[in-house]
C-alpha cells in the first residue's frame, strides 16, 4: 500500500515539468521561427543528462545532471513570466483553440490520442530525469537532507501555474467587460 502511495506521490512530482510545457504551449509551439529552437532546448535538457547518467555513474555525470535540471527549472520559469506578460497573445491563443475546437476541420479524436499519448511518454521521460536528478544528488552529497531542497526546486515552476491560470481567468473577464462592481460597505 505504502509503495502504491510513494509510486504515485513520485510520479506526480516528476510530471511537474510537463504541466509547465502545456502551459507555455503557446510559446513553445509558436510559429515565430524559433520553435524548432525551444523543442531541440528541451530535448537536450532531457535526453544528455539521462544518457550521461545511464553511461557512467561518475561524479562528473551527477554534475551534468544537476545542471541541466537547475537549467531546465529556469527555462521554466523563464516561459512562465513571458507568458504571464503577454496578455493579448494568451488570450488570443485561448479564443483561436476554442474556435478551432469548436468547428474542427479534423477528427478531434486523432488529435486528443496523439496528444495524450504523447504527454504518457513525456511523463516517462520526466520521470527518469527527475530519478537522475534524484540519484546525482545523493552521489554527490550522500545521505544529507536535501530532498526537502531538491522537491521545492523542482515543483516551483509547476506550483507558478496556479497564478498563470489565475491570470487568464482574470484576462477573460476584462476582455468580456464584465468588471466585478466594487461592493460599498456602509
Amino acid at each position: 500500500m505504502l509503495l502504491g502511495i510513494y509510486g504515485l506521490g513520485y510520479c506526480y512530482i516528476a510530471s511537474a515539468p510537463a504541466l509547465v510545457v502545456h502551459a507555455t504551449r503557446r510559446q513553445l509551439l509558436s510559429e515565430d521561427g524559433k520553435a524548432c529552437c525551444k523543442v531541440l532546448f528541451f530535448t537536450a535538457v532531457f535526453i544528455i543528462p539521462l544518457v550521461a547518467w545511464l553511461g557512467c555513474s561518475s561524479a562528473a555525470a551527477a554534475w551534468a545532471v544537476l545542471f541541466s535540471a537547475a537549467l531546465l527549472i529556469v527555462k521554466q520559469l523563464c516561459l512562465l513570466v513571458v507568458e504571464y506578460r503577454q496578455k493579448d497573445k494568451i488570450i488570443s491563443f485561448y479564443e483561436s483553440l476554442h474556435r478551432a475546437r469548436q468547428r474542427p476541420k479534423i477528427s478531434l479524436d486523432s488529435y486528443r490520442h496523439l496528444r495524450e499519448h504523447g504527454n504518457a511518454f513525456f511523463i516517462v521521460v520526466l520521470e527518469l530525469m527527475f530519478l537522475a536528478v534524484a540519484l546525482s544528488v545523493f552521489k554527490l552529497f550522500g545521505a544529507h537532507p536535501y530532498w526537502p531542497a531538491l522537491l521545492v526546486l523542482w515543483i516551483t515552476p509547476g506550483a507558478a501555474v496556479y497564478f498563470l491560470g489565475h491570470r487568464i481567468e482574470s484576462l477573460m473577464v476584462e476582455k468580456s467587460g464584465n468588471h466585478p462592481q466594487p461592493t460599498n460597505h456602509s
